[in-house]
């Protein structure tokens, strides 16, 4: 695999994103999708996996996840999902991502406030349960 030879702050990732849907009318939720595809050609260029967890958050970053589990599922990988918001927290792109997985029936749990002690007991709970090869982190992106 070929790694890029510069790593890009935060600050510049909002900038590169930005330009694209505001200069060049690329559509968030594409954006959405190449990072989707691209984390998987990563995840399997690593090692050998089925059974991958994916931990979303509400925004954008979100998304991502919700996109990199339907991806994963039609790889015919084995995939769970936690969402750590109520969906009708999500707003524009992910909570299209969000329709798209519930169409599909995607396996997934709800923690929407995993801030309340027993909630993240559960989350914790879920997480060993689950007893993945991989974990995704798509809570916190960017912003």
């Amino acid at each position: 695999m070929n790694w890029p030879s510069q790593v890009l702050s935060c600050s510049k990732i909002r900038a590169f994103d930005r330009v694209a849907i505001e200069t060049f009318n690329v559509p968030g939720i594409l954006l959405m999708e190449n990072a989707a595809r691209n984390c998987i050609d990563c995840l399997e260029a690593f090692a050998p996996f089925k059974k991958v967890a994916i931990v979303c958050g509400r925004g954008n970053n979100g998304g991502d996840g919700l996109a990199i589990a339907r991806l994963l599922v039609t790889r015919g990988f084995a995939v769970e999902t936690a969402l750590l918001a109520h969906p009708n927290d999500l707003s524009g792109d992910t909570a299209t991502q969000w329709r798209i997985t519930q169409s599909l029936g995607l396996k997934y749990c709800l923690f929407p406030d995993v801030q309340d002690q027993g909630q993240l007991n559960e989350f914790k709970g879920w997480l060993t349960a689950t007893d993945p090869d991989w974990v995704v982190d798509a809570i916190l992106g960017t912003g």
